[in-house]
């Protein structure tokens, strides 16, 4: 589903539990395979993708 104020991307809030592997460095990206939006037509979901921001 997007939404037009978004250009075209869905927005939600959720928490999902990452393992972050050791070494990964700032910037970092990571997959959660099927964490994503629903596809078009009902296709399954895809992908969610971390970015892992190191704070101090």
């Amino acid at each position: 589903m997007a939404f037009p104020d978004t250009g075209g991307v869905e927005t939600r809030r959720n928490e999902h539990n990452v393992r972050i592997p050791a070494g990964v460095r700032e910037g970092r990206r990571l997959r959660l395979p099927g964490a994503g939006g629903r596809g078009c037509s009902g296709d399954p979901p895809g992908g969610l993708y971390v970015t892992v921001r190191i704070e101090l």
